[in-house]
């Protein structure tokens, strides 16, 4: 074997002009494989970084959708919460906490930071120990707080003997007692709504839960986290959970979820449609170098047969050839390895925040053994069709020039079929991207200038509207409780007098300039106004959603709700995201209801009569006038909100669209060998043609012709591997089928013309045949 594995390195030297190429190519899709699966592990298959992670699972209170409701995904009533606490057998630990923004107040300087108020078990339920200092203690005061990482290099110099420091939080001091590891994340960024801002915890401090809350038992709780025993399955414990709750109500379910299943969430399919395509990429790649290494034996046949003649097994033979190809493929890998983590490094840098456990991705030994088998199967696929057919039958039938013709003919069948599978991949979610752009999301984005802040009563919400309105250079300003396009729900019931079933609707608090800033026109009724304030009678805006579902036939302006009366109904907007369909929709004025946004941050919309980025610097300091220690964060135009929120989109489709462009660019490099390589076996029979009369461009039709058969047989392989697979795109699509027959005709053309491109080459060196010197030479 060592001299064999010597033997193959020389003779692969000594041929650098196939050694290169294949190389090249290989490491290529190797590169892509690798990338792909350094996310994919790091993602999918990575334990959570926390003891026994397996045990920790979210519990949750769902109402289904059905007929009359929207369904929604809630928290858990404080009420089961504390009858789970004090009675679970199966459960180790069970703690909620809640996620929020606060003000660091720092040399005179106002920064907002996100702050974990959780109970004192948080930090020690995930069982992850400080970097320095410690986690909290079951007697610690509220007044103290454990760093990130992060926090603790930006804002306190990286200095270990900032543990003990004391900082203002919301104008309270707050002595630090531990920083958390570098790579400490919780709750994760892909677990939070939009709302309340993706950037990573800074502080965790200790919770209680509220008197009041425990007054109100129906109320709920934000999130909770809890432990299983050890040997506890999750269905056992939702099965206890659900049989301990003391009222089943409204039909609202239980739900334990594993912790990681939460965590990764949606990812979990683009990624696995990511790696797929990466094989298939890698496939591609793998056929084109098989046709190198046909080409290559075949020019070898002399060699091999004189070997054989002397003695030489096919085993041996095989053997021989075999090496070869694993030669090549490790040369390869170590090109695409080390591109392949750049690559994904470079992919984790710009995505972030559309990745969950971005931080936690790293090349390790899992990686690696997916990569070194990923290595033996590509050097066996390789190396063994090439070496089967060179050992194959007499010494005859191996020293014959056709030899290997019809297998290097296959495999670019195989090259195209995959290629447009990957190619209309793309397609669709290209035209699902383009789509989703061109969709009309209920307001006008142009022009627009969004922020958020956290006030502390409606008539400072009022203030700050009034204010912002009095900019130079706005038209209008408004505040809203939600912001459109975030994924940010709040839907409660209803009812309608005279009508005792329950409606849902999803529930928004503005001002009185929220509507003229957006841009929202009113179909009819009136808006809100000063006399629209707390103790007046209730009203409420709805959308036209609302009114079409629940007073199909008549006018809602004017009826009665247990939520006030309608006076108004508006336009719809598209509150989750661009491909949900409008919800119904009930709007209500802060100045009336503010008691029930004290725990939320609202969002200031201003419209500019030019470019609302200039803008930024005089919102703050408008804010600023109305409340000195009001922080403004996460500014933003409304397109900028409209591009974040197809961020996810458009990184799938433009990351398909780069592996089916590699793919398309080796499908042409094996349609470009493979005619190259007939047209030098026919070279003879196009010389006697020409004597005998044939032109230019008969000779060009027969070669041109050849090539597009093949890639008409290849797409037509495609077209059904491609309604096969890309069936696993349907939940991602909007607007375009899987079987989009516009995407699969476009496609094929696409290919008919990259084909036309490989045989230009060796169609006009086939048209360029001398006959006299080629037949004199024969």
């Amino acid at each position: 074997m060592t001299q064999e594995l010597r033997h193959a390195f020389r003779r692969l030297m000594r041929s650098p002009g196939f050694t290169v190429p294949a190389v090249l190519t290989l490491a290529l899709g190797l590169a892509a494989y690798t990338a792909m699966v350094n996310v994919g592990s790091g993602v999918l298959v990575q334990p959570l970084p926390f003891l026994h992670p397996e045990q920790l699972v979210q519990i949750s209170e769902v109402q289904p959708r059905t007929d009359t409701q929207m369904g929604f995904d809630n928290s858990v009533v404080y009420r089961d919460f504390a009858e789970w606490l004090s009675s679970t057998t199966q459960l180790d630990g069970m703690v909620t906490y809640l996620r929020g923004r606060r003000n660091l107040q720092r040399r005179g300087d106002l920064t907002p930071v996100i702050v974990v108020d959780g109970e004192r078990g948080l930090l020690p339920l995930l069982g992850v120990n400080a970097f320095i200092g410690r986690t909290f203690a079951a007697d610690d005061a509220g007044n103290v707080a454990v760093a990130s990482y992060g926090f603790w290099k930006r804002q306190l110099g990286g200095d270990p003997a900032a543990i003990g420091s004391v900082l203002t939080i919301d104008g309270q001091p707050c002595t630090v007692i531990g920083v958390m590891p570098e790579r400490f994340e919780f709750p994760y960024r892909t677990t939070v709504s939009p709302l309340e801002d993706v950037a990573p915890v800074d502080l965790w401090v200790p919770w209680d839960i509220p008197a009041d809350l425990r007054a109100h038992p129906d109320r709920r709780l934000q999130s909770v986290v809890a432990r299983l025993r050890p040997g506890i399955s999750v269905e056992a414990a939702r099965r206890e959970l659900i049989a301990m709750r003391a009222v089943s109500e409204g039909g609202r379910q239980v739900r334990v979820t594993p912790l990681k299943d939460v965590i990764v969430g949606n990812a979990r399919e683009p990624i696995l449609v990511l790696l797929g395509a990466v094989v298939l990429v890698l496939l591609i790649a793998c056929v084109n170098v098989a046709n190198l290494f046909l080409a290559r034996t075949t020019s070898r046949a002399a060699e091999i047969a004189v070997r054989a003649a002397l003695g030489a097994t096919r085993g041996r033979l095989i053997r021989e050839l075999l090496i070869e190809s694993l030669v090549v493929t490790l040369a390869a890998a170590g090109i695409g390895v080390a591109l392949g983590v750049w690559s994904s490094r470079m992919l984790l840098n710009l995505t972030s925040a559309e990745i969950p456990r971005a931080q936690e991705v790293a090349f390790n030994w899992r990686v690696l053994a997916g990569v070194f088998s990923a290595c033996v199967v590509c050097s066996v696929a390789i190396g063994l069709a090439p070496a089967l057919n060179a050992v194959r039958g007499q010494i005859q039938a191996i020293k014959r020039r056709g030899t290997g013709a019809a297998v290097r003919q296959g495999l670019v069948l195989v090259q195209v079929a995959l290629a447009f599978v990957l190619l209309v991949g793309a397609g669709i979610l290209l035209s699902t991207f383009i789509n989703l752009q061109r969709t009309e999301p209920g307001l006008v984005v142009r022009n627009l200038l969004t922020a958020h802040v956290v006030v502390s009563d409606g008539p400072e919400a009022m203030a700050i509207e009034q204010r912002l309105s009095q900019l130079p250079g706005v038209r209008a300003a408004g505040v809203i409780s939600l912001l459109p396009l975030q994924q940010s729900r709040w839907n409660a019931g209803f009812t309608i007098a005279g009508n005792p079933l329950v409606h849902e609707a999803e529930l928004r608090f503005v001002t009185p300039g929220y509507f003229s800033a957006a841009g929202i026109p009113f179909v009819r009724g009136r808006g809100f106004n000063a006399g629209d304030r707390v103790g007046s009678h209730g009203v409420t805006i709805v959308n036209d959603a609302l009114a079409r579902r629940y007073f199909p036939k008549e006018d809602p302006v004017g009826k009665e709700t247990n939520r006030g009366t309608i006076i108004a109904v508006v336009g719809s907007v598209r509150q989750d995201a661009l491909r949900d369909p409008a919800r119904p929709e009930m709007y209500f004025a802060v100045a009336q209801n503010f008691a029930q946004l004290r725990s939320q941050g609202l969002t200031l919309l201003v419209r500019a009569e030019a470019d609302p980025a200039q803008l930024a610097s005089e919102v703050r300091a408008a804010v600023r006038e109305i409340d000195p220690d009001q922080a403004v964060f996460r500014i933003s135009t409304m397109q900028g909100v409209v591009d974040e929120s197809l961020a996810e989109t458009r990184l799938q489709a433009w990351l398909l669209a780069l592996l089916a462009g590699i793919g398309l660019l080796l499908a042409i490099t094996g349609i470009y060998g493979v005619i190259s390589y007939l047209v030098a076996l026919r070279t003879r029979e196009f010389a006697i043609r020409m004597a005998l009369g044939a032109d230019t461009w008969t000779v060009l039709r027969l070669v041109l012709r050849h090539g597009l058969l093949l890639a008409a047989f290849g797409t037509g392989i495609g077209c059904v591997l491609t309604l096969a697979l890309t069936r696993v795109l349907r939940g991602t699509l909007y607007g375009v089928e899987p079987s989009d027959p516009l995407t699969f005709a476009g496609v094929a053309v696409l290919l008919a013309a990259a084909a036309l491109v490989a045989h230009f080459a060796p169609a006009k060196r086939a048209a360029a045949v001398e006959p006299a010197t080629v037949l004199r030479y024969e």
